[in-house]
């Protein structure tokens, strides 16, 4: 019967919650708009019984069917869309007070605050639990997008540097600070740490495709060559790779090599279009 009554409460406040279509980008925008009146009371029900289920107590999230962070996290987002920013706050700040650091609670958190364009607080509230807790990686690309929306890149950057000290294989942390490196002209830098990512993780195509695009602009021609053609070799179906590797070899004046990279590109874009070169 337990059992049963979560069922039932878990299906209405999911019935109530799809309901509720306001996006992300608006509830957090920093400047969010009140939600049509028929959407708020949708919202509030679906609130009301979220908190019903909550109260399931310890031993009884099994019956549930939905991990207690994603309830939470419903929650928090549907207060946010009410307005209810102190009461989305209070929820997060309650979860990492009980849980301690996850990515979820702790990414929750810095969304609220950003939603009340309180943005600069949300940095600096995570960045000593990301140096405390490497294992934040969700976090860690909050915290490098907020940093930088910001204008506080070096900030970002200083942090991923003492993750790497402490601990060289923080693959995320040397994506991102190479990322930034390139990102301001760096190129030097930025290269030698994306050849380290590709070390760590040797087959990922879009560590190549980044090591190309940043060897293109030094002006190694060559060898960006070699490395998208590594890029495309792990991705073959990838259109946008081939269109780059059209480019460089245009640039170069190998046009029938591009000629061929650019006829891979349209035939794959048939291709995801449901069409064949035959059918044209």
């Amino acid at each position: 019967a337990h059992s049963g009554a979560m069922n039932l409460l878990m299906w209405q406040a999911q019935r109530h919650d799809n309901q509720v279509t306001v996006e992300p980008g608006v509830v957090f925008s920093g400047n969010p708009m009140q939600m049509p009146d028929a959407m708020a009371v949708q919202a509030k029900e679906a609130l009301r019984m979220y908190r019903l289920v909550s109260r399931v107590g310890e031993g009884g999230w099994s019956l549930v069917g939905m991990p207690q962070e994603q309830i939470e996290t419903r929650m928090i987002w549907l207060n946010s869309a009410l307005l209810d920013f102190a009461a989305a706050e209070a929820l997060a700040r309650h979860a990492i007070e009980r849980d301690g650091p996850t990515d979820v609670n702790v990414g929750n958190l810095m969304v609220v605050l950003n939603g009340q364009m309180r943005a600069g607080e949300a940095p600096d509230f995570a960045e000593p639990m990301l140096r405390s807790n490497p294992e934040l990686f969700g976090t860690l690309d909050t915290f490098v997008r907020m940093s930088n929306e910001a204008g506080q890149m070096d900030r970002a950057a200083e942090l991923c540097r003492s993750r790497i000290e402490k601990n060289p294989k923080d693959l995320l942390a040397m994506r991102w600070l190479s990322m930034i490196h390139l990102t301001y002209g760096q190129l030097d830098e930025g290269i030698a740490l994306t050849r380290k990512t590709i070390e760590l993780d040797p087959n990922n195509p879009n560590a190549y495709r980044v090591l190309a695009n940043a060897l293109r602009d030094r002006g190694d021609m060559n060898e960006a060559i070699i490395q998208l053609q590594h890029a495309i070799d792990l991705d073959e179906d990838n259109p946008m790779l081939h269109e780059m590797m059209g480019d460089m070899l245009a640039a170069m004046g190998r046009q029938d090599e591009a000629q061929k990279h650019r006829d891979r590109v349209n035939e794959l874009l048939m291709q995801q279009q449901g069409a064949t070169p035959h059918d044209h």
